[in-house]
């Protein structure tokens, strides 16, 4: 009967895995050298643009998993011994991790023997490859430092910009639009506190749909920090550990030298703050913006010739259209105040909204008891693996596979320990969903009494959780366009059509009107 065989393959370079030459070639040597020892191929397993450094790999993993199930012993065969590995322990432990799982390991390019002198020569071989992919890496390092010494950014492009080919630069950033304008924006309105916190700007970049990466979703703030502090998008390289100091890029900027570092001095703290005080007696301040120049307005206390103290909410921007703009702060509040009771929902909405809220929480519910099962499952899996290894390790009289055995148990046992501190951790998550749900409801359905009764960090949320962004206004012409959080956008839609609501079955009982 013949010897049932896998073949392995690995190219480290995206180059490489676009070619797909690398790969061909490994595979074409392994089957022509399989079929020459009469040798039955059933699988083959690829790892794309993975160091040979590395350990865990997505192809390996398949193969060690591919191996637990058969029930007999399979080669594994691989072309060149640093296609396998680069480093001397991944290798070894590769190896280890093959003979673990019932496997045994060949090359197309040389004997593997269980002796002494074969064990020297085998460490002589990996040592080699280990040696050949740090001299690699020693010149790709003195290639990059180079390329940045000259202005040149060499690692990921960061979001805003993307890699192009010029003719005379090379590979060089570029602004990637639209997200280098949205970028744009949301730095320069952190700078000039148009957006007070960094949440703000997150917010903002959450209204435009903003995606540090094409497969990310929502903006983090840990990521909103690397934007305001990420010194490329001023234009300039900087790269201190390899002892790069800073110096012009060749690279367009998205902002200025002076945007950014008034983005540094707000984030150290050396930017003047506002007073709690004067927060306290204007809460719209930073959060309106003038119409005519779009910067956040400020406020402040005026003293008239009798000596009375009056409060305004200002423009201060030079180069505003409408010029230095003093609105009363009566005024203005009034204004957002009337705002704020339009988007006030009918019971109906509300209703509805507690049963969408249910089900949408049944759903949820059932996802976390199927995710408990799930890994219920995982640990019941890991266990049965344990007690086949316990079972190999009573058979085995070879002390290195023994060896190996117990090391991969004791991996196991690790994933297994940890598998149950999740379980216990997510058994253990307890909230009252009705008393979360009565919260949420107040809110809604009165946002404008939070507003005018609540102290000055519960109007900051009312402002932030019912307006998408900061709102724009001018003296002339009062607010502008308001971009409303879901689900005020539509009760403000339904209030300007007039338009009246079905009444759903299951809610209320239904009304003669209805039926008619």
């Amino acid at each position: 009967m013949r010897k049932k065989a896998v073949i392995y393959c690995r190219v480290s370079s995206e180059k490489q895995v676009r070619g797909g030459n690398g790969l061909k070639r490994q595979e074409k040597r392994c089957c022509d050298y399989a079929i020459f020892n009469k040798w039955n191929v059933v699988a083959v397993f690829h790892d794309e643009g993975i160091s040979g450094g590395l350990v865990d790999r997505p192809g390996i993993q398949k193969l060690l998993d591919f191996l637990d199930r058969s029930e007999e012993n399979i080669i594994v065969l691989v072309d060149d011994i640093n296609r396998w590995a680069r480093d001397v322990s991944a290798h070894f432990a590769l190896k280890r991790a093959i003979e673990t799982a019932g496997g045994e390991l060949h090359s197309t390019t040389m004997k593997f023997e269980n002796s002494p002198e074969g064990h020297f020569i085998e460490t002589i071989m990996a040592a080699g490859a280990e040696l050949e992919r740090n001299k690699n890496k020693r010149q790709v390092k003195h290639r990059m430092k180079s390329r940045l010494e000259l202005g040149y950014w060499v690692f990921d492009s960061p979001p805003g910009y993307v890699y192009k080919k010029h003719p005379i630069h090379g590979k060089i950033l570029v602004k990637d639009e639209p997200a280098a304008s949205i970028l744009k924006e949301a730095l320069e309105g952190f700078s000039n506190n148009r957006f007070i916190s960094q949440t703000d700007v997150k917010g903002f970049l959450d209204s435009k749909g903003f995606r540090a990466r094409s497969r990310s979703k929502a903006v983090h703030l840990e990521t909103v920090k690397r934007f305001l502090v990420q010194p490329l998008y001023s234009g300039v390289i900087i790269y201190e550990k390899w002892g790069i100091p800073v110096r012009s890029g060749k690279h367009e900027p998205i902002i200025s030298q002076e945007t950014y570092d008034k983005i540094q001095d707000k984030l150290k703290g050396k930017v003047k703050a506002f007073r709690k005080d004067l927060n306290e007696d204007f809460p719209l301040r930073g959060f309106i913006l003038c119409t005519g120049c779009d910067c956040a307005m400020t406020a402040s206390w005026s003293r008239s010739r009798n000596g009375e103290k009056h409060p305004y909410y200002r423009c201060k921007t030079k180069a505003c259209k409408f010029g230095n703009k003093s609105v009363q702060r009566k005024r203005l509040e009034t204004a957002f105040s009337k705002l704020l009771q339009q988007v006030t929902p009918q019971k109906q909405i509300l209703d509805l909204l507690g049963v969408i809220a249910l089900d949408v929480y049944n759903q949820k519910f059932e996802a976390h008891r199927t995710s408990l099962s799930v890994k219920e499952n995982e640990v019941n899996n890991i266990q049965n693996q344990i007690k086949k290894l316990v079972e190999k390790l009573t058979k085995t009289d070879s002390e290195s596979v023994a060896k190996a055995i117990e090391s991969s148990i004791e991996e196991k046992e690790h994933d297994k320990q940890k598998l149950l501190k999740e379980l216990a951790q997510k058994k253990n998550h307890d909230y009252n969903f009705e008393t979360a749900l009565e919260k949420v409801t107040n809110f809604i359905s009165q946002p404008h009494n939070m507003w005018a009764n609540g102290n000055l960090e519960q109007k900051q949320k009312v402002q932030k959780l019912v307006f998408l962004e900061p709102l724009t206004y001018g003296k002339e012409t009062g607010f502008g366009t308001a971009k409303k959080a879901l689900p005020f956008a539509y009760f403000n839609e339904n209030v300007k059509t007039k338009s009246h609501l079905v009444e759903v079955t299951g809610v209320e009982p239904v009304s003669e009107k209805a039926l008619n």
